[in-house]
């Protein structure tokens, strides 16, 4: 009888298994790494691993969005020669139309301080029918002619006069400049000569209107 083989080994002359090596050795297959070896790409053991590769620094300040790059726009200069021709156009109005104010009432205040000191300076001269004429309306109506002639006949005549800037009486039609009157006999007084505007088509002209104080 022959001897048995000892467990783990192939009796001699016995045949092997399909696609095992002789001894029992397992061998890998065709394409395969041998059995026991890492996989590719597996460092070695002990080695730190890779480290990552870095991405974008992170934005400043908090709530910040990195944002995508945005092509630049191109700014037409049209544009903004146009609103800066507005603008000019806006301040030139504005400025234009208080400029107009303010020069309308210096007009206005030198047409009432012209017509009284017209009035006065017919007087210091005695011509009292051209100082009549230079009245309003009202005042030839409460006076003649002769009666206004005769009256400052028989006044001392008016020497010299001072006028101080016009103000503002009733409404914008009637104003009163305060006069100071000096006569030949050496008195003075103070008087607010009434001047009131009147006229049509747009043109206003001004007259004394009698006096005030």
């Amino acid at each position: 009888m022959p001897s048995a083989a000892p467990p783990g080994r192939t009796p001699a002359g016995a045949p092997h298994a399909a696609g095992m090596p002789p001894g029992g050795a397992q061998q890998p297959a065709a394409g395969m790494p041998p059995v026991g070896s890492a996989p590719p790409g597996t460092p070695p053991a002990g080695s730190p691993p890779p480290e990552e590769p870095a991405g974008p620094p992170p934005p400043h300040g908090p709530g910040a969005v990195v944002p995508f790059t945005a092509a630049p726009r191109e700014r037409n200069p049209r544009i903004w020669i146009g609103l800066g021709a507005v603008a000019l156009l806006v301040v030139l109005c504005c400025g234009g139309g208080v400029a107009g104010i303010f020069g309308f009432g210096a007009y206005q205040e030198h047409q009432i301080s012209a017509a009284a000191d017209k009035f006065l300076v017919a007087l210091e001269s005695q011509q009292y029918p051209q100082a009549y004429r230079m009245q309003c309306q009202q005042a030839r109506a409460q006076e003649s002619e002769h009666e206004f002639v005769s009256r400052l006949d028989s006044q001392p005549r008016l020497q010299s006069h001072h006028l101080s800037a016009p103000r503002q009486y009733q409404g914008n039609t009637v104003f009163e400049v305060p006069a100071t009157l000096r006569y030949v006999d050496g008195r003075s007084r103070s008087s607010d000569i009434i001047v009131v505007g009147s006229g049509t088509g747009g043109s206003v002209g001004w007259r004394v209107c009698g006096t005030a104080g």
